[in-house]
């Protein structure tokens, strides 16, 4: 476990690097604050996760990001993502504060929603292709996909695999040997 957790950190700090092959001594190296660490885990999450092709209309179709959030994490995860593809998808950041005005989306972070908008977001897009990614306590047993928290003063994530399923998403065995594993509630 602490072998794959340094692979997904190293492909994690990647994704936050500037130009491949660039070099950057050791002393220049500073540590990634929560919010830099949580937008990077992020960027992974969709590099070792598969939609169904029935979640795109066309083949160049853009992967949608959407952030429904204002706080620091948007900012970093557009960091974290810019420029970069899912496959030969370019990888679209959107944020909507608003979870009643969401578009399509094939990614949803999920921030600082009140409990009531949160459950109703959660309803509307539970079998739809969509990666919900969120960071409250509990989110993954109520319907999110993947769900950060902390433990030991680290940041974890959990997944439930019942939503990751039933959204036809296909999640890499190497990032769920990673995950706490989590079973949804029933409704």
């Amino acid at each position: 476990l602490a072998l794959g957790l340094s692979v997904l950190v190293a492909a994690t700090v990647s994704a936050l690097a500037g130009p491949q092959g660039t070099i950057v001594p050791a002393s220049d190296v500073k540590p990634l604050n929560e919010h830099e660490l949580k937008a990077a885990f992020v960027y992974n999450f969709i590099r070792f996760t598969t939609w169904p092709e029935s979640a795109f209309e066309k083949e160049d179709e853009p992967l949608v990001l959407t952030n429904v959030s204002r706080g620091p994490p948007c900012a970093r995860v557009r960091e974290a993502s810019n420029d970069k593809l899912h496959g030969k998808r370019k990888i679209v950041l959107r944020t909507q504060p608003d979870p009643e005005k969401l578009g399509p989306a094939h990614v949803l972070i999920l921030g600082d929603l009140t409990d009531k908008q949160t459950e109703a977001l959660l309803a509307a897009r539970r079998s739809d292709p969509v990666l919900v990614i969120g960071d409250e306590p509990g989110l993954a047993a109520r319907g999110a996909t993947i769900n950060f928290f902390m433990f030991d003063k680290h940041v974890r994530f959990e997944v439930n695999t019942t939503g990751m399923k039933r959204a036809g998403l296909e999640i890499s065995s190497q990032l769920l040997k990673l995950a706490r594993i989590v079973e949804e509630k029933k409704q």
